[in-house]
């Protein structure tokens, strides 16, 4: 309003514990700063009285003031709910709300592994700021939880946040040791913890001569099925944890040198539908495995001297290897063993001494047809007229052979064999190894019949004790 009086000068007066300060304004400010230490307790009280161009003086009431900061709210804003990297930088977020506006002077972050029943600190973030960074390796794998609490101006903290929930993906520390006892019959030993799976792997001159596969348990130890040959080898070895993360390879070089002990003399001799291994020894082995072409096929114990193999059809080359308690071994010659089979003939896998011969054929030669199948799928596109074929890895291998018998107790035993898993040979050095699928005859003077066999995956390699 046109007259009104206007401000000279003005004093805020300070009042606490007893004693008031008075701080002088010249002129017509509406401001002053109220220098630190003026309010001794906790509260205190302001009154302004201000001097005017009319020459009056006005004053306002006691105003009481507080002079303590109150404390804030915290809020855990990032990571939440989501998976993170343990092994990297992880940035941390977070708002704080003070109810006076004053800013946060620290921030303290907790983590807890145990759904929050334990907590442990995490880091500090000083000053005014609203996120920090967590150091890769801080984090322990598996679900956390975190919370934060900010102090105020006063440096008094507030209460903790809700907890956010968060899972630290992080791959497990490697085996602390790996050791090898370096003999032909390799073991591998090592010490590691969180493990829930292993991985062993074996090279030699180069080449990978052995990988166990992704192997699920507790175990540390393992022993290869084969034997190595002498020479530089380097072992490795590597765990997976409960959330399915692979430590790094640990690797250990070595080499293994055999030690023969005493000689093994090895012969064959032609059993029917078979070949006989024998061998003569002075040494004393814990057990004998028989190698037809360098594959394991059969196991003898240390008193014996003899074996037969009735698997195998036409020529191949047999070795006799003893093996010691202390991981060496010893090979016979390598020696010849053939089998002949001047006609057909048919087993049950497994009874192998209870052969039928099959001799006749009504029209000539018998007739052996074999049918062979690659897996294929085929998929249809829109848009394409013709499928697209994928290789599914899958084969099918079927063998049909076509024999005569006269006598029906011949073929009762034939018709026994349905259903079985068989082992059929002929003199063209044919071997079908598989179930006997089907049955087909027609019945006249004689007995005409066709045999179908599927060819399955039956192992005769052995495994090393």
């Amino acid at each position: 309003m046109i007259g009104t009086p206007k401000q000279v000068s003005a004093e805020v007066r300070c009042r606490s514990g007893g004693t008031t300060k008075t701080i002088r304004v010249d002129g017509g400010a509406t401001t002053a700063t109220i220098p630190a230490g003026t309010f001794t307790e906790g509260t205190g009280q302001i009154q302004i009285a201000i001097t005017t161009t009319a020459g009056g003086a006005a004053e306002s009431d006691w105003i009481t003031v507080n002079n303590t900061d109150e404390t804030g709210t915290a809020i855990a804003v990032s990571p939440r709910g989501v998976r993170v990297d343990g092994d990297t930088n992880q940035t941390f977020s977070w708002d704080y709300d003070s109810p006076t506006g004053t800013p946060q002077t620290k921030a303290e972050l907790q983590v807890s592994y145990d759904g929050g029943g334990k907590w442990q600190a995490l880091v500090t973030a000083q000053g005014d700021v609203r996120q920090t960074t967590v150091s890769a390796g801080t984090l322990e794998a598996g679900v956390a939880a975190w919370r934060v609490r900010c102090f105020n101006s006063d440096g008094n903290p507030g209460e903790y946040s809700a907890a956010a929930y968060i899972i630290v993906a992080q791959k497990p520390l490697p085996p602390s040791y790996v050791t090898t006892n370096a003999r032909p019959r390799l073991s591998v030993e090592w010490a590691s913890v969180n493990q829930q799976g292993y991985q062993v792997r074996v090279i030699s001159t180069g080449q990978l001569v052995f990988d166990s596969g992704t192997v699920f348990g507790l175990e540390k130890q393992l022993t290869l099925p084969e034997f190595l040959q002498d020479g530089g080898f380097t072992a490795q070895v590597r765990i997976i944890d409960k959330q399915g993360l692979w430590s790094d390879w640990v690797s250990i070089d070595g080499s293994v040198q055999n030690v023969p002990a005493e000689p093994i003399s090895a012969s064959t001799a032609k059993r029917r539908f078979g070949v006989s291994v024998e061998w003569t020894t002075e040494g004393e082995y814990r057990a004998f495995y028989l190698l037809r072409d360098g594959i394991p096929i059969g196991k003898a114990g240390a008193e014996a001297r003899e074996w037969t193999d009735w698997a195998a059809n036409g020529k191949h080359w047999y070795t006799v290897r003893g093996v010691k308690d202390d991981g060496y071994y010893t090979d016979s010659n390598a020696v010849v063993g053939i089998t002949s089979v001047p006609y057909g003939a048919i087993c049950k896998w497994g009874d192998f001494t209870n052969w039928m011969v099959l001799k006749l054929h009504e029209d000539g030669p018998f007739v052996h047809s074999e049918k062979r199948a690659a897996g294929i799928e085929y998929v249809q596109y829109a848009g394409r007229a013709l499928p697209v074929a994928y290789e599914t890895g899958w084969k099918t291998v079927s063998h049909t052979v076509e024999y005569t018998v006269r006598q029906k107790a011949e073929w009762d035993a034939l018709k026994a064999l349905e259903g079985q898993t068989v082992l059929y040979k002929d003199y063209r050095g044919d071997r079908v190894i598989g179930t006997l699928e089907s049955v087909e005859a027609e019945h006249s003077k004689r007995i005409n019949f066709n045999l179908t066999i599927q060819e399955t995956d039956v192992q005769e390699r052995i495994a090393y004790d």
